[in-house]
């Protein structure tokens, strides 16, 4: 099995992405090269690595693991019916590439592609706590599993005086987005294309900026918390002030924790509509703007043309019939050698089309709004909506592929201000009436309703006694 495919090698490969990072003029952190080895094909046995429910004294943090995608990152339908979209041949050449960040304890024990059955240890957990944890580092350029190793048996992480039976250092690089970007970061291994961008949009977004990290938001108490907050890392160990969860927060709702990932999606953005309320003169010109309020990379991140985002606007009428005015896909579109797009992630040369959302950002979406035929009023609607993957790939997976619902927002809308007038009588009706009038038509119902209490009681007896 071969890590790199086509005829670079890592060498040549890293060499050539430096000098891409150089071109486009991405800041890159200067990260010294640390101890330990390159993540490689077979440098390892599986006594290396402590199988995650070997980690009994971290059993919370070990449950936690086991509903993040981490656990299931070698071993899920999805993944194999990617892989299986391509043609034969190009799978046998990609496979092991894919494989190997979904799986670098397997890859490094040489058991990469077994069923989890015939695995040994930790070559099963797929992205796993000892794995994790003996990471010392990272060469440049950060992506393509870059992260360096030394399975010595001694635990990293960011605690700063840990306590534990087990050799345990402090890491300051278990702290750092870099710990995150060697997966998150995924280059074309033959021309070097950002496949996955997740780091670098962070590295160049406010959130970094001001020092938020990857695991501040992903590995939070909660989803939509940001930052460490105090607990325990392990049952007998000592209540800290700050620490951060092995919960992994994402935004995959079809697999892994979906009420999480739904809560994370709608921490994520914010929608403001601007559409004239009176549309006396006929059509009027409007607008959405989405903005990434919450998340410190791209909305969507990650495998950006398989995530679907859109925004959905629409007219709705008095009796609540919905008529769609306006449609905008978040994503990116690769194009092959031939200039052939949508082309698939193994066949990218280049970007045909990226629409996305920076952190912090808004994008627009122009809508014309109008009412049908007749109408006095009705609503603009418009709906921010995610799936994690595409529908043609949930089918091939055998999964369920649930909507999720991350923005809403309205906004009313007249044929004439007189319409307007009218409908604002109405809603505001009630809201006219002062408190002292109100209590008193309360009073008058509460007495309507005992006295009629009262009858029914009296009634009963008298038959009771007949």
């Amino acid at each position: 099995m071969r890590r790199d495919t086509g005829s670079l090698t890592r060498t040549s490969r890293g060499a050539f992405a430096v000098l891409l990072l150089m071109v486009v003029g991405l800041a890159v952190p200067s990260i010294a090269l640390a101890e330990g080895q390159p993540v490689d094909e077979g440098i390892h046995t599986s006594d290396r690595f402590t199988p995650a429910q070997g980690c009994a004294c971290h059993a919370e943090f070990v449950s936690q693991w086991g509903m993040s995608l981490h656990s299931q990152a070698s071993f899920n339908p999805t993944f194999e019916a990617k892989l299986d979209e391509a043609e034969p041949a190009t799978r046998e050449l990609i496979e092991d590439f894919c494989r190997s960040c979904h799986g670098p304890v397997a890859y490094m024990t040489g058991e990469l592609g077994m069923a989890a059955e015939d695995m040994t240890g930790a070559s099963a957990d797929s992205i796993g706590c000892s794995f994790c944890h003996q990471v010392t580092g990272t060469d440049e350029p950060i992506a393509n599993l870059s992260q360096r190793v030394e399975a010595d048996g001694v635990y990293r992480g960011g605690l700063d005086d840990p306590q534990a039976p087990h050799p345990a250092r402090t890491s300051e690089f278990h702290r750092s987005a870099e710990f995150c970007g060697g997966c998150h970061n995924v280059n074309h291994p033959v021309n070097g294309l950002a496949l996955e961008a997740t780091y670098t949009e962070w590295l160049n977004s406010p959130q970094a900026e001001e020092g938020i990290t990857c695991q501040d938001c992903h590995m939070s108490e909660a989803p939509g918390v940001v930052g460490p907050t105090p607990g325990r890392v392990a049952a007998m160990g000592p209540e800290r002030e700050e620490i951060h969860r092995m919960t992994f927060w994402g935004a995959h709702v079809e697999r892994g924790n979906a009420d999480a990932a739904v809560q994370m999606l709608r921490a994520a953005a914010t929608l403001t509509v601007e559409v004239p309320d009176v549309l006396a003169e006929g059509p009027g010109e409007g607008v959405v703007q989405v903005t990434n309020s919450g998340a410190g990379h791209y909305l969507p991140t990650g495998l950006t043309d398989v995530r679907q985002m859109w925004l959905e606007v629409l007219v709705v009428d008095a009796q609540g019939t919905e008529t769609e005015i306006a449609r905008q896909a978040f994503g990116t579109v690769f194009k092959d050698a031939e200039g052939q797009y949508p082309a698939q992630i193994w066949d990218a040369v280049a970007v045909q089309s990226d629409i996305r959302v920076p952190p912090m950002e808004s994008v627009p979406v122009t809508f014309t709004a109008s009412l049908p035929e007749g109408a006095e009023s009705g609503t603009i609607v418009a709906r921010l909506k995610y799936t994690s993957i595409t529908d043609k790939l949930a089918e091939a997976a055998g999964r369920e592929n649930p909507v999720t619902l991350m923005s809403e927002i309205s906004q009313p809308i007249y044929a004439s201000p007189e319409a307007k007038q009218a409908a604002e009588r109405v809603d505001g009706g009630l809201m006219g009436i002062d408190t002292g009038t109100l209590a008193m038509a309360l009073g008058a119902l509460v007495a309507v309703v005992a006295a009629a209490i009262g009858i029914l009681v009296l009634r009963k007896r008298k038959s009771a006694g007949a």
